[in-house]
């Protein structure tokens, strides 16, 4: 009777093992990313041609005194919409910094 038991006990542990091993495991989807990295294209223009705003914000902030070197208006390459404008400004030790302005006149960095 022992046996009997004995023999029983082992035959479900051998059928717990091989269904553990034949299970089937989910097959793992794998995906894909592709980042498009679209450039910004800098067109220079005149101070005449920035946004009233913008103007407005330069003139009454702290870099009004400064030298005006270059000035960019920054558009997406793809669909041409205006980025923010940049204005080249040289302090009185020669050091260059660039300004980034949106077209509503926030200076976005300085």
């Amino acid at each position: 009777m022992k046996k009997l038991m004995l023999f029983g006990a082992s035959l479900l542990f051998a059928a717990q093992l091989a269904n553990a091993q034949s299970g089937t495991t989910p097959a793992q989807e794998q995906t894909n990313q592709i980042v498009v990295m679209v450039e910004d294209e800098k067109v220079e223009i005149t101070m005449e041609e920035l946004p009233e705003e913008v103007k407005n914000s330069f003139n009454q902030g702290e870099y009004a005194e400064w030298e005006t070197g270059k000035i960019y208006k920054v558009v997406e390459k793809e669909s041409q919409a205006v980025k923010h404008y940049e204005i080249e400004v040289v302090d009185a030790q020669g050091q260059t910094q660039s300004l980034k302005f949106l077209a509503d006149g926030n200076l976005v960095q300085e």
